[in-house]
């Protein structure tokens, strides 16, 4: 505003025409300083900016932000900079150019699991010196009473007893021959599931008084005599030994009411 009224008193006291003369060239000014802005790229102020000095302020501030005064420190940062670029590019390149590896021709090792026997596989194959499984039928033909009994598909009961341990233990010494036993020892060919099968269809056969059976009592105990029209096993022992193990279709099965004590061919 002091600039405005300093303008104004300059003008009062100059001559009429040279006023006129300098507001004349104010107003060409006025009009033409936009347009020489914006065709030529000027920065020329505006008669407001010259009125109040505007742009006689300059930006004296330095822009420190983006400005990097140079010397050795940025010097040496740049060397550093230049030389990992060097290396990130020589490890670039390195991994671009390395030779994939030949593949393996080892086969590699595969670890086979151990497979555990079930109780039930064991006592088919044969039936050891321990107690017989008490899980689910023997042989794959009994089945489990409890307290170590096994009941056959006609009934027949398989209990502890005799000098194996178990009535079972000692039928089944009847599937394999003996040869250095005293006497005759009856041997049955097949497995024990067979053998099973077999006395459970000879005691079937002497209930109902089939041709070729006997029953007969002994000592409190039932003793049946089967005779088969097949074979069904051999006489071995000592005494089958001298005779030429002969073959056999008979079957001896001992009982005492309806446990198996003993059942062999003969």
């Amino acid at each position: 505003m002091a600039n405005q009224t300093e303008l104004i008193r300059v003008l009062r006291s100059i001559p009429p025409k040279w006023a006129l003369g300098i507001v004349g060239l104010l107003i060409g000014y006025w009009l033409v300083q936009p347009v020489a802005n914006r065709s030529f790229g000027w920065s020329l102020p505006t008669l407001v900016q010259i009125v109040n000095n505007d742009y006689a302020k300059p930006d004296t501030k330095p822009d420190t932000k983006s400005e990097t005064k140079p010397g050795k420190n940025n010097e040496n940062k740049t060397a550093e900079n230049d030389k990992i670029a060097k290396k990130g590019e020589s490890a670039s390149t390195e991994k671009l150019t390395e030779k994939p590896k030949a593949p393996s021709t080892t086969a590699p090792k595969v670890a086979v699991p151990k497979v555990a026997v079930p109780k039930a596989d064991v006592a088919k194959s044969s039936v050891s010196k321990s107690s017989v499984s008490k899980e689910g039928p023997t042989f794959g033909y009994l089945k489990s009473m409890g307290r170590d009994r096994y009941e056959s598909p006609e009934g027949l009961v398989y209990a502890p007893g005799s000098e194996e341990g178990h009535r079972i233990k000692h039928v089944e010494r009847h599937i394999k021959d003996i040869p250095s036993r005293p006497g005759s020892h009856g041997v049955f060919e097949g497995n024990m599931a067979q053998f099973l099968e077999t006395i459970d269809r000879g005691y079937r056969m002497a209930l109902s008084k089939a041709k070729g059976t006997k029953i007969r009592d002994e000592d409190g105990m039932t003793i049946m005599e089967i005779t088969f029209d097949k074979k069904i096993g051999f006489v071995g022992g000592s005494d089958g030994r001298r005779k030429g193990t002969p073959s056999t279709n008979r079957l001896r099965i001992v009982l005492s009411g309806d446990r198996v004590i003993t059942a062999f061919p003969y």
